[in-house]
């Protein structure tokens, strides 16, 4: 592009960071809930599978924060 821009690049980086930020925020809020839920389940059935399902969210968002770290270091949000 004019000047030396890649704008496709920066376009593609520049959604890449509105879905980070939005999956971010669906993790967050699935923390949020299965924590609350854990703590009012009633039975060690329904506490498990919270903790499972919390777990999980743990996982996800543990995963996107690599993904972001792995993202920046390479100045693209597209894969190689």
């Amino acid at each position: 592009g004019q000047y030396g821009v890649d704008y496709v690049g920066v376009a593609e980086l520049m959604q890449f960071n509105r879905n980070l930020v939005e999956a971010l925020k669906h993790e967050r809020t699935g923390i949020e809930f299965y924590t609350r839920f854990l703590r009012e389940a009633n039975d060690e059935r329904g506490k498990s599978m919270y903790r499972k399902l919390l777990d999980e969210e743990i996982r996800h968002l543990r995963w996107w924060r690599r993904r972001s770290r792995s993202t920046r270091s390479r100045g693209s949000g597209a894969d190689p």
